[in-house]
């Protein structure tokens, strides 16, 4: 009687612990949160604050990585957020302007997209 109590005990249990090998800790750990718009609208303006203070393209690269954002991760957001900020040009013509001076100084994609 008390085996088959810990078998159902350890049955019921089994229902809600994971198993360790379900998730992968290491993988779980080293991935950083998306970004939310917020956050990305900020890093965008450090970023502008940069160029204007005329931070070279390496001094760029290191402030971004120094906010733990991937450029790449940054240029694919920008390319969404530009469709819905073309819909309204007029509202955004300052961004525009910086923008295109961000594309000025910086290399790959974020500087293509910019």
């Amino acid at each position: 009687m008390l085996s088959l109590l810990k078998k159902l005990w350890n049955w019921l249990k089994s229902l809600f612990i994971a198993s360790p090998k379900a998730i992968n800790l290491k993988k779980v750990e080293n991935t950083p949160p998306e970004p939310s718009d917020g956050e990305y609208e900020g890093i965008l303006m450090g970023l502008f604050e940069q160029v204007a203070a005329g931070t070279t393209t390496d001094g760029l690269r290191e402030w971004l990585y120094s906010r733990h954002c991937d450029d790449k991760k940054l240029a694919r957001w920008l390319e969404v957020k530009s469709e819905e900020w073309l819909r309204y040009p007029e509202d955004y013509q300052t961004l525009g302007q910086d923008l295109a001076a961000l594309g000025k100084v910086m290399t790959g994609n974020l500087g293509e997209v910019s």
